[in-house]
C-alpha cells in the first residue's frame, strides 16, 4: 500500500516501484523459509496491555506488534513459541478473541531482518523523487516529504509495526472528512468505524464504482 501511495504521489515511477515490490516479496519469503513464524489478530484488548504482554514474551521468544489496525484490533507477529505464550497471557488479560492468521511467516517483526538487509541496497539505488503531496509513512504515522525520509522508512517498514490506526488519527486531526477505500472488500471501512465513526468511508470495489465516483456519482 505504501508503494502504491508513493507512486500516486509521483515519488517513483511504476516499473522501479514494481521491481522493488517484487524483490521485497522474494526477500520476505526467504526470511519466512529460514525461520518459522506466524501472526495472530488480537481483538478486544487495549493497546497498552497488548504491548505490555508482547514486551514480556519477547524476553523469551521473538515477538512484536505487527499492526495497529484499530484501538481494539492489534496484530502480533513472531516465533510460534512466542505466539503461544502470548495467547495464554492475552486471554487471561481479557482479550475477546485471538485469531491465527493464514500467512507464510512473521511479517513486520524482527524475523524479517534478513529481508530488510537485502532490500536496503535496492531502495538506496531506486530513482525516488520528492512526492508532490506528503505520504503518510506506515512506520511513523507522519508525513514524509523528502527522498531521504522515504528510503529510510521503506527499509524500516519490513521489520516495523504498521501504524494504520495512528495514521488515520493523524489525518483526522488534519481535517480529513471522508475516506475512500479502493479495492475488493470493506475491511478499511470497518476499521475506520472502530477508529472514528464520524468519518464516512466510500468503498470502491469495482471499476464501475471508481468511474462513478470520479464522475461525481
Amino acid at each position: 500500500g505504501e508503494y502504491t501511495a508513493l507512486l500516486a504521489a509521483g515519488a517513483i515511477d511504476f516499473e522501479p516501484a514494481l521491481e522493488l515490490v517484487i524483490k521485497r516479496g522474494e526477500y520476505m519469503q526467504e526470511a519466512c523459509d529460514k525461520v518459522r513464524g506466524g501472526m495472530a489478530s488480537v481483538l478486544g484488548l487495549a493497546r497498552e496491555k497488548v504491548e505490555e504482554i508482547v514486551a514480556e514474551v519477547s524476553q523469551k521468544a521473538v515477538l512484536a506488534v505487527a499492526n495497529y489496525n484499530s484501538p481494539l484490533q492489534i496484530v502480533i507477529s513472531g516465533e510460534e513459541k512466542g505466539l503461544k505464550l502470548a495467547e495464554e497471557l492475552l486471554k487471561k488479560a481479557g482479550a475477546k478473541r485471538i485469531i491465527p492468521l493464514k500467512v507464510a511467516g512473521a511479517y513486520h517483526s524482527p524475523l524479517m531482518e534478513l529481508a530488510a538487509e537485502k532490500l536496503l541496497p535496492r531502495i538506496e539505488e531506486a530513482p525516488f523523487r520528492e512526492p508532490k503531496v506528503p505520504v503518510i509513512s506506515n512506520v511513523t504515522a507522519q508525513p514524509e516529504q523528502t527522498v531521504e525520509e522515504i528510503k529510510k522508512n521503506l527499509s524500516r517498514q519490513i521489520t516495523s509495526s504498521v501504524r494504520w490506526c495512528d495514521s488515520m488519527e493523524y489525518l483526522i486531526e488534519q481535517g480529513m472528512g471522508q475516506g475512500v477505500e479502493i479495492g475488493p472488500g470493506r475491511v478499511l471501512k470497518g476499521l475506520m468505524r472502530s477508529i472514528d465513526r464520524r468519518i464516512p468511508v466510500i468503498s470502491l470495489q469495482k471499476q464501475e464504482d471508481l468511474e462513478n465516483f470520479l464522475q461525481g456519482g
